[in-house]
């Protein structure tokens, strides 16, 4: 029971972070279609940002609410190839590109990253077939609210210091 209670507690966070990421992606894909063309990987490098979001939109959701066929594992596999595939680019053609992988404060260079995260990546696709099966629909409601949870948590990572600059500096005056 525990390797399943543990591949479920996996796809849960990488729900998550892949429902996270698309999000900021594809609403706001300026930074990433920077990236992608810095590296030279499109000839319409906001279309493919934001396609590149819907897809991690998409993933994420399908693996906390795919019946346990293979699609899920296959469409992390496909995403790990392309991060990697960019990380190879980016050695190859020597390119300090900033990575605006995951958020707003990813300010990481495209590269070496993306390859050592590829088996890790890897073992999210084997926890989808290792995790339990949801036998109710509620079962299946409580994945995509922790999954949710997981990129509410990971939007506030993002909010909170953006809300502490904006904040008005508060002068005390004293009473005499």
């Amino acid at each position: 029971m525990v390797p399943g209670s543990v591949s479920l507690l996996v796809v849960i966070c990488a729900s998550g972070l892949l429902i996270y990421s698309g999000t900021v992606k594809a609403l706001s894909p300026k930074r990433m279609a920077s990236t992608i063309d810095a590296l030279g990987l499109s000839w319409n490098p906001t279309r493919v940002a934001v396609m590149l979001g819907w897809s991690e939109i998409v993933t994420g959701s399908a693996l906390v609410v795919s019946k346990g066929d293979i699609v899920p594992g296959l469409l992390v596999v496909g995403l790990a190839v392309s991060f990697a595939s960019a990380g190879v680019v980016a050695i190859v053609r020597g390119n300090r590109v900033p990575c605006n992988c995951i958020g707003r404060q990813d300010v990481h260079v495209v590269g070496w990253r993306q390859l050592i995260a590829l088996p890790a990546w890897g073992l999210v696709a084997l926890a989808v077939w290792m995790r339990p099966e949801a036998g109710s629909t509620e079962l299946r409601l409580a994945w995509v609210a922790a999954s949710l949870l997981v990129a509410i948590s990971l939007t506030m990572r993002d909010l909170i210091p953006m809300y502490v600059r904006a904040r008005p500096v508060r002068v005390g005056l004293k009473r005499s």
